[in-house]
C-alpha cells in the first residue's frame, strides 16, 4: 500500500501532493481527488513511478480529499491509503469603494474574490503606515464603521479560509 499522504505548497489555486513509496521501482500508483469525503472521486493521475503530484486549477477555499492505491505486481490494487485532505488558500481581497459617506459613518464596499463563506477582516488606522485595529470581521460585500469627524481614515483588508489562515492585506485606502 502506499504510504502516507502530505502536502507542500498549498496556494489558492493549486497543492503538491505527496505520499510515501512503499512498494517496487516501477510500481503503477492512482491518485484521486474530490471535493466531498470518502465520495465522488476522480482518477487524477495514474502512472509509474510517482510519488509526488501538483494538483493545478482548484478553486480558492477549497476542500479537496485525495487518496492513493498502487498496482500489485500481479495485477489488481491495493487497498486506498488514509484519506487525507487540504483546504487552498482565500485570495487576497481586491480594491475597496466606499459609499454612503457620512459625518458619523461610512460603507467600505469589499471587491468579492472569494468563495461565499470565506471571512473578512477589515482594519482601520488613522495613520498610512501603523496602528491599524479590526474595526470589523465578517462574511459579505460591505460593512459599516463609526467616524470621528475631520479625521482621515485607512483601509485595509485581509480574508481568511475555514482553516483560519489569512491572506496578505490588499493595499491601504482611504
Amino acid at each position: 500500500d502506499p504510504g502516507p499522504i502530505t502536502f507542500a505548497a498549498v496556494t489558492v489555486s493549486s497543492v503538491t501532493i505527496t505520499w510515501g513509496d512503499t512498494n517496487n521501482p516501477g510500481t503503477v500508483y492512482s491518485v484521486e481527488a474530490s471535493t466531498s469525503t470518502n465520495t465522488n472521486y476522480g482518477v487524477l493521475y495514474q502512472g509509474i513511478s510517482v510519488t509526488s503530484l501538483d494538483h493545478k486549477g482548484l478553486n480558492v477555499d477549497t476542500t479537496y480529499y485525495y487518496r492513493v492505491r498502487a498496482q500489485k505486481a500481479q495485477g489488481g490494487w491495493t487497498s486506498y491509503n488514509a484519506e487525507s485532505s487540504t483546504r487552498t488558500k482565500a485570495n487576497i481581497p481586491g480594491a475597496i469603494t466606499f459609499s454612503v459617506v457620512g459625518t458619523s459613518s461610512v460603507t467600505v464596499n469589499l471587491a468579492q474574490t472569494n468563495q461565499t463563506w470565506t471571512t473578512y477582516d477589515l482594519e482601520a488606522s488613522t495613520t498610512v503606515s501603523n496602528a491599524y485595529g479590526v474595526v470589523w470581521t465578517g462574511i459579505g460585500t460591505s460593512a459599516t464603521h463609526s467616524l470621528n469627524s475631520d479625521t482621515t481614515y485607512y483601509y485595509r483588508l485581509r480574508a481568511k479560509n475555514l482553516d483560519g489562515e489569512y491572506s496578505n492585506y490588499n493595499a491601504a485606502q482611504s
